[in-house]
């Protein structure tokens, strides 16, 4: 028989089996569902599991609530045998999950449900205790203590009788010592990833407070250096956590009764590489906080606080850590420290003056003042978070309005591209350019992380160019060859083979430069948009002594090079593109 059902979709299983694994340690019969096994007989069987518990508790990813409208959907069929049977449903909401609007039919009471907010792992203990605190099912903890002091006690028995009480003592030596090592090793290493994190702290000051001064020349450099350092720190955490693998503790169960003669917890010595591993995975998200916050080179004051507080809070969090591992080792044999004793001056940045001398109350006042802190902060991180979300919201608002906006400015644009005979084609070439301008902003925008849902992509500016070249060849069939290059070119933009810019030829010394020919460099010097301005004083100064180009042939743009001496200067082209001024 099962006290409590956890019910979760497949990419909630980690934190699933973790509220598991802490629901167990509380003395809770726990049953998991396994996702693989909802076919057959086995429905039934899972139906019945939840019929005969009190508990039923429904882990909820981001999204977890979409499928739920399929009455073949598992979570809905578990979901609604559970409120069938009037079961203590209690949802926990991991980090993204909302209530979707409408609710799925039938689970629209489930939001009615005292919910549980688990959205990190610095708080995911505090849900736990309040989610032991909502369940109806009594913890089997005392009896399971009770049994396990008896097993320990005719284990004990059994191990004295058979190698004698000097042989015992002889031996549980050495693996005092081992997890001891093995312990003081795991925190050093945690030691180490709290001096990462002040590098960290250290690298990103240094950073925002020259970013804040500097030009946009100089904010390159800044960026490009914050990248090189944060992957140096990328590195150090990857080399701790292999550092870390070397120092797992497995025990034997004959281990774990020695353990527990010394009242030596053997499930907080086992899962410490595991909390530890844990630390490292924050330490990673915040580098990773740090280079997203620097990627966009807008860098708001909230993205500074938050940095700098999730920093802060590694270290108190570290020091929960620290305060039980000197609960473990307080029990510890004074010949199984030497470890300890020769590593515990190096580790600067845990509590000063907190040593083995304290009893286990002590420690526990200790954890329980860093919890406190975090608690404070998590109430006013949530209060944040809330102000954060309002203000996105307002900025899309503004956003669509401005995406509204030019797409409106794209039309106009269009419709002056649209060829007009009454005009000359200098005239109507110009406005097709002018069209062209949209091009890099839409590359730009579909090659960016953070980029917007717009009309105008850089697939359909394309296609609007070459229906308007189309039209403009039309119009001066003595110049066809002009727009159909220049499509080409313009296709050749988009797909990342040139740059936007370019000339096209409409004049030129023959045969080395054609009509259409369209002109890469000058010179060797790159014809691209920002730089057509120098390129044009080229020209203006008669100084082309070398041009770099593209020819169409059989609808391929084609490269070739040309060389012109002082009497071939003459040579007439339209630009492809809006140069800078």
């Amino acid at each position: 028989m099962y006290d409590v059902f956890i019910s979760y979709r497949r990419e909630s299983s980690e934190s699933a089996q973790l509220v598991a694994t802490h629901l167990r340690a509380a003395g809770y019969k726990v049953f998991i569902d396994v996702e693989q096994l909802r076919a057959g007989k086995f429905n039934e069987q899972l139906f019945e599991v939840i019929d005969n518990c009190k508990d039923f508790v429904l882990i909820l990813p981001q999204n977890a609530l979409d499928r739920c409208n399929d009455p073949e959907d598992w979570v809905r069929k578990e979901v609604c045998r559970a409120m069938q049977g009037n079961k203590n449903i209690i949802p926990v909401m991991l980090a993204g999950f909302t209530w979707p609007d409408p609710m799925p039919e039938g689970m629209e009471s489930l939001k009615d449900y005292q919910a549980i907010t688990a959205t990190s792992r610095e708080y995911f203990d505090l849900s736990m205790q309040r989610l032991k605190k909502y369940l109806k099912s009594p913890s089997h903890a005392k009896l399971k203590k009770w049994l396990t002091a008896i097993g320990i006690a005719l284990a004990t028995i059994i191990l004295l009788i058979i190698i004698g009480i000097q042989l015992a003592k002889t031996l549980s030596l050495p693996l005092y010592t081992k997890v001891a090592d093995d312990l003081t090793m795991q925190t050093s290493v945690l030691a180490l990833a709290t001096e990462t994190s002040n590098s960290l702290d250290k690298v990103w000051d240094d950073f925002y407070s020259a970013y804040q001064k500097a030009g946009s020349r100089e904010k390159a450099n800044l960026l490009q250096d914050l990248n090189k350092d944060l992957d140096r720190l990328d590195k150090e955490v990857d080399q701790l956590r292999a550092q870390l693998g070397t120092y797992k503790i497995d025990l034997t169960p004959s281990q774990v009764v020695l353990l527990g003669l010394k009242d030596i917890s053997s499930d907080d010595a086992l899962a410490s590489s595991t909390f530890c591993s844990t630390f490292l995975d924050d330490l990673k998200e915040n580098i990773e906080v740090v280079r997203s916050a620097a990627e966009d080179g807008e860098i708001l004051l909230e993205e500074n606080k938050i940095i700098r507080e999730k920093n802060d809070v590694f270290h108190h969090s570290a020091n929960i850590f620290y305060y039980c591992y000197l609960e473990l080792m307080s029990n510890m044999p004074g010949k199984a420290l030497q470890t300890y004793n020769k590593l515990v001056t190096e580790w600067r940045d845990f509590p000063n003056g907190v040593g083995l001398s304290h009893s286990k109350q002590e420690y526990e006042q200790y954890v329980d003042k860093e919890m406190n802190y975090l608690r404070d902060y998590n109430i006013d991180y949530s209060k944040r978070l809330l102000d954060m979300q309002q203000d996105l919201v307002y900025r899309k608002e503004d956003l669509e309005g401005i995406i509204g906006q030019y797409a409106e400015l794209y039309e106009q644009v269009l419709a002056q591209a649209a060829v007009d005979t009454t005009l000359g084609p200098l005239q109507n070439w110009g406005e097709i350019v002018n069209l062209s301008s949209f091009l890099p902003n839409a590359l730009d925008n579909e090659s960016s992380p953070d980029g917007v849902d717009t009309p105008v992509t850089s697939a359909r500016v394309c296609k609007d160019l070459e229906e308007c070249l189309k039209a403009f060849a039309t119009a001066y069939p003595v110049l066809e060859v002009v727009p159909a290059a220049a499509a080409a070119y313009y296709r050749g933009i988009i797909s990342g083979k040139w740059p936007y810019g370019g000339l096209v030829v409409i004049d030129g010394p023959e045969p080395d430069v054609a009509m259409g020919d369209i002109v890469t460099k000058v010179n060797g010097k790159s014809t691209k948009a920002e730089a057509l301005p120098a390129i044009a004083k080229i020209f203006q100064e008669g100084k082309v002594t070398s041009l770099s180009l593209l020819r169409l042939e059989d609808g391929t743009l084609r490269e070739h090079e040309a060389s012109l001496g002082s009497d071939q200067q003459l040579l007439n082209c339209l630009p492809l593109g809006v140069g800078e001024e």
